[in-house]
């Protein structure tokens, strides 16, 4: 029976299987006595080698002395690590330059007897001829008279006798030595020679070598028969230690004499079983590493809080039966499937470990932890279920089954892609923003840290590099917004109808004049000696008077101090923004100033001297808080002009009451005057007053009309041209930008082209200025009235006419835009559509409403429809141009995360095979699932078996449900045990024929 035990699948162990022990037929170093070999128990005790291949002559005898001396000594040792016979054979050829004869060995299960093992070293005849002319056979006797560096057989004979001994099943496999002493590696100007290497090459199914030799035997075209193709074969070393010395100095280790690595580590990926190393022929690529450390074991190792290494799962009261829940269950670090048939529980494991992993993947996109299964009734069942995610720091994170991750503030420890998110994002039309999140999530990955400014996401990076860009364009939209509410106010001035209204209103104005009454005059009384009354209200209404020049004085002052602090707030804003502009050009520059030794530091220096500033701000606050004193109708009356007035008007209205009627009638007359001489100033106006509400106002505009407009009205469009220029110049800046930050991202994706063309599947990366065409389109024919006369007269000619013009420019040059300009101008003020051209004006042709024709003119002028963009072209095809199906955004998806993605927590994906057929599985995602868990654990839940097969997953677990109890188990295991062999075959899609080229993994009874 085979051993068991190795829950976590394949991992890498340190193997040696060349290892002489005491009583070695040949180059015995130990010396056979009883304490060598009790020595020896206790160095194969200490050493971190794991798997050894205890090996001889032609014969097992020292290989059985041991397993007696493991009993004897350390019968532990025989479960806690792997010992294979290993018989080594002389043949009767020479390949190499020294003409030595090739040596092989026969590696058996561990679990083959004594008696079969005997039983093939009886049948195998060397090519020594005993004086009877028969041949010796490789059995003790024999070997002993012969003598053991005399025997010498041949390949012929030693597949005769194992073929004799075992039949069709094959519980050995034959190592040739590769080079060396007894190396197999032929003399290149011998062709004899080559092909009898090429002949023991192919009777082999590894070799012993160095790390050097690895890609000669992974060829498929060494043979020097170029039509015969060769088998990728494994390379594993070997210590042949032959002494304690040798032991010390080579056992799990590297040694190195004179400079020349002379013996190095083998590191084996899988059971230390015998089907683990049939594992390893199957993956001669991946299965074997030999040097100091394998990758993926030094990712493990220097980032362990990146690695699951177990999840438990139960109920909250230990000890429940039944339970849908009683699982622990080791995590392997690299490829992990997750098996079982429809409802066994495999999804609901992957749902279980990102909600411990708090993914940050939504509630409802996972497949068992919703309301409609496992949490269903408010979550009473999923209540009584927690789980523990154990890293392999040993720190672990806990959760309940009902509860969700909190993903604003949880650190997200695991990346999970729930078939149901994939459908998601990859079934809308074009680019959903949750795609592009996903997709910007991985591009910002390669971001180095030292360039992200503080940032945690692409969108915010782009945002701070853009900022002086976008803040100019801003300050620029803001401009032209200004300009086009003045030209649009200009060109309202041009309509006969406005001039006509202004004449009208002018001889209103003047008519209005004509026949303001004036007041009739009434002459002073005359004065009277005791008159004392009269004179205080002629007193008091002088100070009126000269209060009411000081009020409106001060509310003149008043209005000048706030725009005086309006401007000053305006300066320290523009001087602060200088300062930030100044300091995020240096911060910007400085990297490139480094690589010339320049600090610009020393060359640009800006000092803002505020002092001035801020006495005036000092002062002028000081001179508004005066002013509202003064102002203020219900402050004190020593301060408050306003309340002097008033109470002195009363003083006024009180004397009135008292005095003669002459005086009453005088006084009157005196503000009938007043109010004459008023209405008549504000009828004539002041030269200046653009108010157009007085008879100078409008003999000025009337003249403006006539003189300046035309000339105005130029110079504003050219201004406004002008700021578009400046617009789509800071545009075209911000190409270099967005090149800087996708550079490394694009060098990443140069580098792997190689890889990408034999998949077929090719992505590159672009970036320049796009047209959201559609958005224009609809944005552009909105704030027209298709029904009115002119070129985009009804809504079918006029989205053809608007694409006719779009489809005619270059955009990404300013000519281009500026042309495009000019066109769809010239299609505004002039009919297309009719022989004579006819003269269209623009407001005839726009929808009603307030400030349409301004907001018309800020879209068509302010670019806002021209944005520099990255493009994702994968297999020929713009990703922004809606041409993707579902399955090739899922497809795009999966290869951003596992190709591209420098992420290293743990990425779990349920089904990622879905809407792909097998050959896509097979060329899209197999070559990078293989690449990827290198250096970042994988977890796929799957059915389709040229994921979990040809990918060579490190582990399986098969997850079953028992139906009538509700209780699912999982038993996880290597591809290469025999029990999980079998459950993989079973559930997975097809039988075994189905397999094909793959169904060497699959071990047969």
């Amino acid at each position: 029976m085979a051993k068991s035990g190795f829950p976590r699948g394949s991992i890498w162990r340190k193997w040696d299987l060349h290892v002489h022990p005491p009583g070695s037929k040949l180059s015995d170093g130990y010396k056979d006595t009883e304490a060598s070999w009790k020595k020896f128990v206790q160095t194969l005790r200490d050493s971190d080698v794991e798997v050894f291949g205890i090996t001889d002559y032609f014969s097992v005898e020292s290989y059985f002395t041991l397993r007696d001396k493991i009993e004897k000594y350390d019968k532990k040792l025989l479960d806690e690590k792997s010992f294979f016979p290993n018989i080594e054979l002389r043949l009767d050829i020479n390949t190499n330059p020294n003409s030595e004869e090739v040596n092989i060995h026969i590696i058996f299960d561990e679990y083959c007897t004594r008696k079969e093992l005997e039983k093939f070293l009886s049948l195998l005849e060397t090519v020594n001829k005993k004086g009877d002319s028969t041949h010796y056979r490789c059995t003790s006797d024999d070997l002993d008279e012969l003598g053991y560096a005399t025997a010498c057989t041949s390949m012929a004979n030693v597949d005769k006798a194992l073929k004799s001994t075992f039949g069709d099943t094959k519980p050995y496999v034959i190592v040739a030595a590769s080079n060396g002493h007894g190396g197999m590696r032929a003399d290149t100007k011998s062709p004899r020679k080559m092909n009898l290497s090429d002949e023991v090459d192919k009777f082999s199914d590894m070799f012993f070598g160095r790390a050097q030799d690895k890609d000669y035997f992974l060829k498929t075209d060494r043979y020097e028969d170029k039509k015969i193709e060769s088998t990728s074969k494994p390379v594993i070393a070997g210590s042949d230690s032959h002494s304690f010395e040798d032991c010390e100095k080579f056992l799990g280790k590297q040694y190195t004499k004179a400079g020349v690595l002379e013996k190095d580590i083998t590191w084996v990926k899988a059971d230390p079983t015998f089907e683990g190393i049939r594992q390893v022929i199957n993956e001669p690529r991946e299965r074997v590493f030999i040097g100091v450390t394998p990758r993926a074991l030094v990712e493990v190792t220097e980032t362990k809080s990146r690695y699951i290494d177990s999840i438990s799962i139960g109920h909250v009261s230990k000890g429940t039966k039944p339970a849908w829940f009683d699982s622990t269950i080791p995590i392997n670090p690299e490829l992990t499937a997750i098996i079982g048939k429809k409802g066994s529980g495999k999804s609901a494991l992957a749902d279980v470990i990102a909600l411990t992993g708090k993914s940050h993947t939504l509630p409802e996109n996972y497949s068992f932890l919703i309301e409609k299964k496992f949490r269903k009734k408010g979550g009473v069942q999923a209540k009584s279920y927690e789980a523990t995610l154990t890293w392999v720091d040993t720190k672990n994170d806990k959760a309940n089954l009902n509860e969700n991750v909190a993903i604003e503030s949880a650190q997200e420890k695991v990346k999970y892609l729930p078939q149901k998110f994939v459908e998601t994002i990859c079934g809308e039309d074009g680019v959903s923003d949750l795609f592009q999140e996903e997709i910007d999530k991985v591009i910002y990955s390669y971001v180095p840290e030292e360039d992200r400014l503080g940032t945690t996401k692409l969108s915010e990076l782009v945002k701070i590099k853009g900022d002086v860009i976008d803040q100019t364009i801003e300050d620029l939209r803001a401009t032209l917004k200004d300009t086009n509410f003045d030209i649009v106010s200009l060109e309202s001035k041009q309509s006969p109808s406005y001039r006509a209204k202004l004449q009208k209103k002018l001889e209103e104005k003047n008519r209005e004049l004509t026949n303001l009454p004036i007041p009739k005059e009434v002459k002073p009384p005359k004065e009277k000696k005791d008159d004392i009354k009269s004179k205080s209200i002629e007193t008091f209404s002088a100070q009126a008077d000269k209060l009411d020049k000081a009020i409106e004085s001060a509310r003149g002052d008043l209005t000048v101090t706030n725009n005086r602090l309006a401007n000053l707030s305006k300066i320290e804003a523009s001087l602060a923004t200088l300062g930030t502009k100044v300091k995020e050009c240096i911060e910007k520059l400085q990297p490139e100033a480094d690589s010339i030794g320049v600090d610009l530091s020393k060359i640009v220096t800006l000092e803002i001297k505020d002092s001035s500033l801020e006495k005036a701000k000092e002062k002028l606050t000081k001179d508004k808080e005066d002013l509202a004193k003064q102002l203020n109708p219900d402050g004190p009356k020593t301060t408050s002009l306003v309340k002097q007035r008033v109470d002195l008007q009363k003083q006024v209205d009180d004397l009135m009451k008292e005095v003669d009627t002459d005086v009453k009638l005088y006084r009157q007359y005196q503000t009938d005057l007043k109010d004459y001489e008023t209405k008549k100033a504000k009828l004539i106006g002041k030269k200046g007053d653009k108010s157009l509400e007085n008879i100078t106002s409008l003999e000025e505009e009337l003249k403006y009309l006539e003189n300046d407009l035309v000339e105005d009205l130029s110079k504003k469009a050219k201004k406004r041209l002008g700021i578009t220029k400046s617009i789509f110049t800071e545009l075209s800046k911000k190409i270099q930008f967005y090149s800087d930050i996708y550079n490394p991202l694009a060098k990443f994706i140069e580098r792997e082209k190689e890889e990408q063309t034999k998949t077929g599947n090719i992505l590159r990366f672009d970036v320049g200025i796009a047209f959201a065409k559609q958005i224009f389109t609809d944005t552009f024919l909105g704030f027209l009235n298709l029904a009115k006369d002119g070129s985009f007269q009804g809504k079918e000619s006029a989205q053809k006419v608007l694409k006719s013009i779009l489809d005619r420019f270059n955009y990404s040059e300013e000519k281009g835009v500026l042309a495009f300009l000019a066109d769809l101008t010239s299609h505004l003020i002039t009919h297309k559509g009719e022989a004579n051209l006819s003269p269209m004006s623009v407001d005839s042709q726009l929808r009603e409403g307030e400030h349409v024709k301004a907001n018309f003119y800020d879209l068509v002028y302010g670019l806002e429809y021209l944005d520099v963009k990255y493009k994702i072209i994968f297999n020929d095809k713009d990703l922004n141009d809606n041409e993707f199906s579902p399955g090739e955004k899922g497809a795009l998806l999966l290869i951003f995360y596992l190709l591209i993605d420098k992420s290293n927590i743990p990425l779990i994906m349920d089904q990622p095979e879905e809407n792909l057929d097998n050959e896509s599985v097979f060329t899209l995602l197999v070559p990078y699932i293989r690449k990827v868990k290198q250096r970042r654990q994988i977890i796929i839940v799957t059915h389709n078996p040229n994921l979990a097969v040809v990918c060579d997953a490190e582990q399986i677990i098969s997850a079953t449900m028992n139906k009538k109890t509700n209780e699912i188990t999982y038993v996880s295991g290597g591809i290469e045990n025999p029990a999980l062999n079998k459950r993989v075959v079973d559930v997975l899609e097809g039988t075994l024929p189905a397999f094909d080229i793959r169904d060497s993994k699959y071990i047969r009874g």
